[in-house]
């Protein structure tokens, strides 16, 4: 017999936390030890919306996507000044200092990683006022409340390079030479990553084999790519590996009375008779680092137009066959929702009171809403993958031009 909570058996667990019927009752119980955590989070994963940080203050609040309610938490530090993304239920934060660090929200845990400095090759001509451009995307390998052996990835830079780290560790690695990464995920045991041009990269992260360039295993057939997508995310969803492309339109103010207004420059990336590699040519890599030139202006350097808004207007998705190198379009996800933006993407299974068969979206276009004073937040969404419609999942403004709205995954209040 257990003597102790944390004794009881893991099959009495479950049968008791089924018995929980409120959200709210999720929060005793996972605070009991870690191994009614552990519970709580396979029976109620359901994702919430984090909020802008409030300025100077500890609150954080989060919308309930099931119960259409905002819960407010206290933070043992402030989140002021900071730009966060997020990756298994946890936060991860780089500063003016350009530390790196992971926290948990609704838990003590913290982490440190290695500042971004320790990089390879840091270029002392890169601003700390420019901090916020650093980090493109995070991924984490676990959960770092189930394992503590875990590895941090990150797309970092104007190049969007790969580099990871351990908790402890003293330096960033950087993996391999290819560049213009865009997401990140794990399937089957493998990290995967896509880049802008919709090629599927397999990595060997953190192992001895470390030195093994990233191979090529699958490609997004050139005609989905004549749109020019914004973004392309990796997911693995119900066993699959997915591939989603994101198409945002712009509206500016050369142009008030157009309904959107494209990147004609992206159009070249995607000339299949045109190689990969050309793309970044020196003179591009001049204009890279000049982002990061703080007696430069940006959109003058770039001469970007002022953007005055802009909204996702169709998505696309395509299950990736690995033994075939080949990537199909689909357009049902059975009972799956995926959840996408500065969070890790991630699907699950629809929860109470949402739409399946849809993509959850928020705000990452932050190369164009780092150019507006309110900042991001008003690109959010359910987007139907079967008729292509567009619904709100937040109704209320929540703009922030450091850390707009979010998913994070599998977290309690």
């Amino acid at each position: 017999m257990a003597h102790n909570w944390d004794e009881l058996p893991m099959e009495l667990l479950m049968e008791i936390a089924k018995l929980l019927t409120r959200f709210e009752d999720y929060a005793p119980f996972s605070g009991v030890c870690t191994s009614w955590q552990s519970v709580a989070a396979c029976l109620y994963p359901i994702p919430l919306l984090m909020l802008p940080p409030r300025k100077d203050s500890h609150a954080l609040d989060f919308y309930h996507l099931s119960d259409r309610i905002v819960n407010r938490i206290s933070l043992s530090e402030a989140l002021t000044g900071k730009r966060c993304y997020s990756s298994k239920g946890c936060l991860i934060t780089i500063g003016h200092d350009l530390n790196v660090n992971l926290m948990h929200p609704f838990s003590n845990l913290q982490h440190k990683f290695p500042n971004i400095k320790t990089i390879d090759n840091w270029d002392e001509n890169y601003g700390s006022s420019c901090y916020d451009r650093f980090i493109n995307k995070c991924f984490l390998s676990v959960n770092p409340l189930l394992e503590s052996d875990y590895i941090l990835m990150v797309i970092f830079g104007g190049f969007k390079r790969l580099v990871y780290a351990r908790p402890g560790d003293e330096t960033w690695t950087v993996k391999g030479e290819q560049i213009n990464y865009s997401d990140i995920t794990y399937y089957r045991g493998q990290c995967y990553v896509v880049n802008l041009i919709g090629r599927v990269f397999a990595c060997c992260i953190g192992g001895d084999d470390n030195l093994i360039e990233p191979e090529v295993v699958a490609r997004l057939p050139s005609k989905f790519l004549e749109d020019c997508p914004d973004r392309l995310y990796i997911v693995e969803s119900a066993g699959a590996l997915l591939i989603i492309t994101r198409f945002v339109y712009s509206v500016t103010y050369e142009d008030e009375e157009s309904v959107y207004v494209e990147d004609e420059d992206e159009e070249s990336v995607y000339d299949e008779e045109e190689d990969e590699e050309s793309i970044y040519d020196e003179d591009e890599n001049e204009d890279e680092e000049s982002v990061y030139d703080e007696e430069e202006d940006e959109d003058e350097v770039f001469n970007f137009p002022i953007c005055t808004s802009y909204i996702s207007s169709k998505f696309q998705v395509f299950n990736v066959d690995l033994s075939t190198k080949t990537c199909t379009e689909i357009k049902d996800l059975g009972d799956r929702i995926i959840f996408l933006g500065h969070n890790s993407s991630f699907s699950l299974a629809c929860p109470p009171n949402c739409k399946p068969n849809s993509l959850y979206f928020t705000d990452d276009s932050k190369d164009t809403y780092l150019r507006i004073e309110e900042g991001g937040g008003m690109d959010m969404g359910i987007y139907n993958l079967q008729d292509g419609s567009i619904t709100p999942h937040f109704i209320d403004k929540s703009l922030d031009p450091l850390t707009p709205p979010m998913w994070i995954e599998h977290s309690f209040i």
